[in-house]
C-alpha cells in the first residue's frame, strides 16, 4: 500500500514539474513579448524603399530596416525602452519607443513634421513629441549657435532662461503621459540647456572674434549636481556632448604638466573620472573619429583605447582606422584625387607634382571652414611667389551653392568641386571633420596629414621655412 502510494507521489510530482516547466516557459515568453512592439506605418512620397529605425545618440546607428510595400511597412522589433530616430532617407523624426506598446506612424515626406500623426499603444507620448518639436519651431533659429554666440553674456543667458523655461511649461501641461518618459524628458531639456551654457564662451569667442572674453564669476556651472556615472543618463541625446565637455574641463588644467598631448591625457582623465563602464564607452566613441586621428602619440593612444573600451564592434573600427593612417603618416605616398574645377575640367594631384601642395578641405555650410577663408587668402598672398599651390575641395557641398560663393568671394587657389560624397580620397585620410587640411611635398609624399589651419600664424614660419628648404 505505502509503495503503491508513493508512486503515486512521484507521478502527481512529475506532473507538477511539467506544469512548473510550462508555467515558467509561459511566463519567460510573456517578458520576452513584452521587449517587443510592433512598429508599423504609411509614408507618402518616400524617398527611397525602406525606412530606418537608428539610435538617437551621436552614432544615429541604424538598428533595423523596414522595407516599404505599397508605401507601407509593418515590423515586429525587439526594442528597450526610451529614444530612437525614424530616419527616412533624408530626414528623420524623434520617436520613444517602449516594450509591450505597438505604434503606427503616418507622414507626408513633402511636409514631413508638420504632416506625422501616430496611434495604437504608444502613441501619447510620440504626438507629444511631434508637438514639442512644432512649438519649440520658433526657436530654432534662435538656438543656432551663430546667432546666440553673438549675444553678450547677460542678454545670453536671460535668452536661455527665457527658451528652456517654455520647454519645461510646455512639458508640465501635458496630461496622461508615461512616468518614466516624463522623467527622461525633464532630464534631457536640462542637459541640453546645460550644454548651450557650456558651449557659450567658446563658440561666443568665436563668432563675435572678442577672444578675449571670459565668462564671469557668476556665469552657470554647466556641471552643478549632473553625476556623469549615473546610468540614467544613458540613453539622453544630450549626455554625450555635455560628459565630453566635462572630461575635457579637467583635461585641460593638466596639459601643461603632462608627458602626454591632449587626446591620450584624456583617455587617462576619463579612466579616473568615469567609473561607469557604460558610460565610460559613450566618452570614448565620442568624437573618437576626429580626435584619434590627431592625436600625436597614436600607438599609445590606440592601446589606451583599446585597453578601456568594452564594445567589440568600435574596436574593430578603431583598428581599421588606425591602420589605416598608418597608411597617410608622413614620408607615405599621398593618395591621388580626381575632382572638377569650376569649369568643370577634371584636375588631378598629379597637376601639381613639382610644387608643394596645400589641400583645404571644406564646405560652404561649415561656418569654422568660412572663418578660415580671410587667413587662407593672406596666406595665398604671402606665398605667392613661393613654389606652393592651394587647392580648395568643396566637400559634401551642394554644387550650385560652392560655385556661387567661389565667384562671389573671389576664392583663389584651386577650387575642385567632389561630386562623390564620400570620395575615395576623403576616405583615404579618414577625413570625418571639416576644415581639414593636408601638406603634400613636390614628389606628391605627405608632410602632414592633418596640418594645421591658416589662422595659425606660427604655421606660416615653420611652412615658409619647408618652402625655402624645398627650392633651393
Amino acid at each position: 500500500m505505502e509503495k503503491n502510494k508513493f508512486k503515486e507521489y512521484l507521478r502527481s510530482m512529475r506532473s507538477k514539474r511539467g506544469f512548473v516547466s510550462i508555467l515558467a516557459l509561459l511566463l519567460i515568453s510573456q517578458v520576452y513579448a513584452q521587449k517587443e512592439i510592433v512598429l508599423s506605418g504609411k509614408i507618402e512620397h518616400p524617398f527611397t524603399d525602406s525606412v530606418y529605425l537608428r539610435e538617437s545618440n551621436f552614432t544615429n546607428k541604424v538598428l533595423y530596416r523596414m522595407p516599404l510595400k505599397d508605401d507601407s511597412f509593418s515590423v515586429k522589433l525587439k526594442v528597450e525602452e526610451g529614444y530612437y530616430q525614424l530616419y527616412d532617407g533624408r530626414e528623420y523624426t524623434k520617436m520613444y519607443l517602449m516594450p509591450g506598446k505597438d505604434l503606427n506612424i503616418t507622414l507626408n515626406t513633402e511636409k514631413f513634421d508638420e504632416s506625422i500623426e501616430y496611434s495604437g499603444p504608444g502613441a501619447k507620448e510620440n504626438n507629444y513629441l511631434v508637438d514639442f518639436y512644432l512649438h519649440n519651431e520658433s526657436m530654432r533659429s534662435i538656438l543656432y549657435y551663430g546667432n546666440y554666440a553673438k549675444l553678450g553674456e547677460e542678454d545670453f543667458l536671460e535668452l536661455m532662461d527665457s527658451c528652456y523655461q517654455e520647454k519645461f511649461e510646455f512639458l508640465a501641461k501635458q496630461e496622461g503621459l508615461n512616468e518614466d518618459f516624463v522623467a527622461m524628458e525633464r532630464d534631457e531639456i536640462l542637459l541640453e540647456y546645460r550644454t548651450r551654457i557650456l558651449n557659450y564662451p567658446g563658440m561666443h569667442r568665436f563668432v563675435s572674434g572678442n577672444k578675449t572674453y571670459k565668462e564671469s564669476a557668476s556665469f552657470p556651472d554647466p556641471f552643478k549636481d549632473i553625476d556623469f556615472n549615473d546610468s540614467r543618463y544613458l540613453d539622453l541625446p544630450s549626455f554625450s556632448t555635455l560628459l565630453d565637455g566635462y572630461i575635457y574641463r579637467n583635461t585641460e588644467p593638466r596639459l601643461k604638466d603632462s608627458e602626454h598631448d591632449l587626446y591620450l591625457e584624456r583617455l587617462y582623465v576619463m579612466e579616473e573620472l568615469i567609473e561607469n563602464k557604460e558610460v565610460r564607452q559613450i566618452a570614448l566613441e565620442f568624437g573618437w573619429e576626429s580626435f584619434f586621428p590627431s592625436a600625436k602619440e597614436r600607438d599609445k593612444t590606440y592601446e589606451k583605447y583599446m585597453e578601456l573600451s568594452i564594445n567589440e564592434e568600435f574596436n574593430q573600427k578603431l583598428t581599421t582606422k588606425y591602420k589605416a593612417l598608418k597608411r597617410i603618416e608622413p614620408g607615405a605616398e599621398s593618395p591621388e584625387f580626381s575632382f572638377v574645377d569650376i569649369n568643370g575640367d577634371t584636375v588631378r594631384l598629379e597637376d601639381f607634382k613639382g610644387s608643394y601642395v596645400y589641400i583645404d578641405v571644406w564646405a560652404t555650410w561649415c561656418l569654422p571652414c568660412i572663418k578660415e577663408i580671410p587667413d587662407l587668402k593672406a596666406m595665398e598672398e604671402h606665398f605667392h611667389d613661393a613654389n606652393l599651390q592651394f587647392v580648395s575641395v568643396a566637400y559634401r557641398d551642394k554644387h550650385e551653392r560652392w560655385k556661387n560663393m567661389v565667384i562671389e568671394e573671389e576664392l583663389g587657389g584651386a577650387q575642385l568641386y567632389a561630386y562623390i560624397y564620400y570620395d575615395p580620397f576623403f576616405k583615404a585620410y579618414q577625413i570625418s571633420g571639416i576644415p581639414h587640411f593636408i601638406l603634400i611635398d613636390p614628389e606628391g609624399y605627405i608632410i602632414d596629414p592633418d596640418a594645421k589651419r591658416p589662422s595659425n600664424r606660427a604655421f606660416w614660419d615653420e611652412l615658409e621655412a619647408i618652402v625655402d628648404l624645398g627650392s633651393e
